[in-house]
């Protein structure tokens, strides 16, 4: 059921080890007289007009190609020297540093190159991480609310249910009551949070409207799975089942760049209301 992007989610967490290997680690796979498969490394690198290599990437470090790379070079925050008896079968990408290339060298594919200030470099590497960061994080959540939807489901079939009544029958009073409480209890928390003896307390009342949300964002979650399942005349014979294609849905609509977000924010407002609506005496 959970079918989102699911090679954009292989790609990133490719790339996040990528990116740790060569950030976090000072890995240089050694070169002799013969074929290797990869270099990766942190730092200068040279390599000689009898070594042969498959790939490589380097990161914050001066690269000297006298050899043959059978496939790409990679540099980032660095300059590349590729002299006269080099053989490069692939592209050549350098990011934050120059290219000087000698005119008898062999490069048989494309030659890209932004040069930036060390000082600019550092900004686009720091952003790339918090963009992976987030992406990281926004997946991670989407299996916890994954997972949250199977277990309330399970065990709580009823109030899930109730909820999504709530919310089918009184969405008007439940979307006010979802922006005015959010506002309220995080103002709370926040005038809690600034007060030493409040801190607990802060913490607790997060932790109640968190709960809150899930419930009654799973409760939104069966009222849409249940509509979808008639509308297009699937025979759903579980609840759990009704609630997954739901939270699938939540969670695809999430995904959708800056307009997902704001749904996502408006999914979570609307069930903390049912929530409120359900703990004051207003049927």
């Amino acid at each position: 059921m959970l079918d989102y992007r699911q090679n954009n989610f292989i790609n990133i967490y490719i790339i996040i080890l990528i990116t740790i290997l060569i950030l976090f680690t000072n890995y240089n796979i050694g070169l002799a007289n013969t074929d290797m498969k990869n270099l990766i490394k942190h730092g200068s690198v040279s390599i000689t007009s009898d070594q042969v290599v498959e790939n490589v990437i380097v990161v914050g470090g001066r690269v000297s190609i006298a050899g043959t790379v059978k496939e790409d070079v990679v540099v980032l925050g660095g300059n590349l020297e590729v002299k006269s008896s080099a053989v490069i079968g692939g592209n050549i990408g350098v990011v934050g540093g120059k290219i000087d290339q000698s005119s008898q060298a062999v490069v048989t594919e494309n030659i890209f190159n932004l040069e930036l200030s060390p000082a600019d470099f550092d900004i686009l590497l720091v952003g790339i991480l918090i963009f992976l960061s987030f992406m990281f994080v926004k997946y991670l959540v989407a299996i916890v609310l994954l997972l949250t939807a199977i277990l309330l489901n399970l065990f709580l079939p009823g109030q899930i249910q109730e909820m999504a009544r709530v919310i089918n029958e009184e969405s008007f009073k439940v979307t006010l009551l979802g922006i005015f409480g959010t506002i309220l209890f995080g103002l709370l928390i926040i005038i809690s949070a600034i007060t030493i003896i409040g801190s607990p307390i802060s913490i607790l009342i997060l932790g109640l409207v968190l709960i809150g949300m899930i419930v009654g964002f799973n409760g939104l979650a069966y009222l849409i799975g249940d509509q979808l399942s008639r509308i297009l005349a699937i025979k759903v014979n579980k609840d759990l089942t009704i609630g997954i294609l739901g939270i699938c849905n939540l969670i695809l609509v999430w995904f959708i760049p800056i307009i997902g977000s704001l749904l996502f924010l408006l999914f979570c407002t609307l069930g903390f209301g049912a929530i409120i609506f359900k703990i004051l005496p207003l049927e």
